[in-house]
């Protein structure tokens, strides 16, 4: 497992890091929605600075944000911010962000260069 999960009501931060997939993405997603405290979230704050190695592609940016759209429909209003400092990462999260907004997902999302700017962001 590339990643730790730290509830910190009413937000969640998830930390990546060594090598993530898609698969680690959606591992993570399925935790998270699985857990009867997501109901209450307000935020979430994905941490990507300490991933050493990416494999997920541009074009698999569309599967979290088509599982997050019908998550959406349970959980309407949460902050998801995300921090990369990686070009590739950032270009990641740009994406989902862009997929997500498309499908019209009522969250609000960002995009930071440094977990003090995505705390400020969610209220943290």
């Amino acid at each position: 497992m590339s990643y730790q999960l730290n509830w910190k009501m009413p937000g969640l931060y998830i930390n990546y890091f060594n090598t993530i997939s898609i698969s680690t993405i959606c591992n993570a997603s399925i935790e998270v929605f699985g857990d009867s405290r997501s109901d209450h979230l307000q935020y979430i704050i994905s941490d990507f600075s300490d991933v050493d190695k990416n494999d997920v592609h541009e074009t698999q940016t569309d599967i979290p944000a088509i599982v997050d759209k019908a998550i959406s429909i349970r959980i309407n209003k949460i902050k998801m911010a995300f921090v990369a400092k990686d070009d590739l990462l950032k270009t990641l999260c740009t994406k989902y962000i862009d997929h997500s907004v498309s499908l019209e997902n009522p969250w609000e999302f960002q995009l930071f260069d440094t977990i003090d700017e995505a705390r400020q962001w969610v209220g943290a």
